[in-house]
């Protein structure tokens, strides 16, 4: 993990919603890699078992993914309205 990559896990988990939107962002990064390397050609021995890994990890943190999305989505919402 990179220098930056560690900050905003440690700033952006302070609640379990908030780790479980961060893992299953992550799963969805390496599960877009690993799917465009192969149309691209790239053979990886591991793609099944790294797709396997990402499939259930977004289905494990998708509860919390959804909360912490419309936690994000509310103050905008919020603001939009004029009083």
């Amino acid at each position: 993990i990179r220098k930056g990559t560690s900050c905003k896990l440690l700033l952006k988990t302070n609640t379990l919603d908030e780790v479980h939107d961060t893992f299953f962002v992550y799963a969805q990064a390496v599960m877009k890699t690993a799917n465009n390397n192969r149309a691209k050609g790239i053979t990886d021995p591991s793609y099944d078992r790294t797709i396997k890994a990402c499939e259930n990890i977004m289905d494990l943190t998708l509860a919390g993914h959804k909360r912490q999305t419309r936690a994000c989505r509310l103050p905008l919402v919020c603001a939009a309205v004029p009083l």
